[in-house]
């Protein structure tokens, strides 16, 4: 079955020798007296597909040329596989075999979903009325489902406390799809957070004071 396929593909591409071992489209290995002997791949998607790294061809009278494939999108860092079934030659399978697995990293895209010094949030600097805001150091790209929609978790304190550095670390932001999250970033500070003055203090106790009263 397609499923039963599909486990047995993985199972193959967990294992680095096994996985390096399908994605050859030729091997020379000894032969008799000690001639070597180029073997040839059947899988000739390999050949025609270049992200394409395996994994197993098959072909029996009633199921007709199989194929469970896998390729990497070095431009997505994204992984997929595929079945093929009942195809009626070896040139078939592999073209349905490419575009099946070209049409699926077609509904992926990587873009930038948070630039560069992007602020994403403002964090309260304690005992002070200030805030210091929080970004990525460097772009935020994320490889999402095109369509689906895309939310942003923030992981940080519920406050700064000053003194705080520009660039110091203060909480990650998470990029999130379906429940997965797909990206993940530090937040850090881009700009210093001095401690309160006495004025700063004195004016906070006032206002504590007046909270009570009223």
């Amino acid at each position: 079955s397609p499923h039963g396929l599909l486990v047995l593909g993985r199972e193959v591409m967990k294992q680095p020798f096994l996985r390096q071992l399908v994605g050859q489209r030729t091997i020379t290995i000894p032969g008799p007296e000690g001639r070597p002997v180029r073997l040839e791949s059947e899988n000739d998607l390999l050949s025609i597909m270049p992200d394409a790294d395996g994994i197993k061809t098959g072909h029996t009278d009633k199921a007709g040329f199989v194929e469970v494939s896998h390729a990497t999108s070095g431009t997505l860092g994204r992984e997929l596989y595929a079945v093929v079934m009942g195809e009626p030659s070896r040139e078939v399978r592999a073209r349905d075999s490419k575009a099946l697995l070209e049409w699926g990293f077609a509904h992926y895209a990587r873009p930038v979903v948070i630039p560069r010094g992007r602020r994403v949030v403002d964090l309260p600097v304690q005992g002070s009325g200030a805030t210091v805001a929080l970004a990525p150091p460097s772009a935020v790209a994320a490889t999402v489902r095109v369509g689906l929609p895309v939310s942003m978790r923030v992981v940080a304190p519920a406050l700064a406390v000053a003194p705080e550095q520009k660039g110091q670390r203060l909480g990650r932001v998470e990029v999130v799809q379906d429940g997965t999250v797909v990206a993940r970033s530090a937040l850090v500070a881009t700009a210093g957070a001095e401690p309160p003055g006495m004025g700063d203090a004195f004016g906070n106790a006032l206002g504590g004071i007046w909270s009570v009263v009223s």
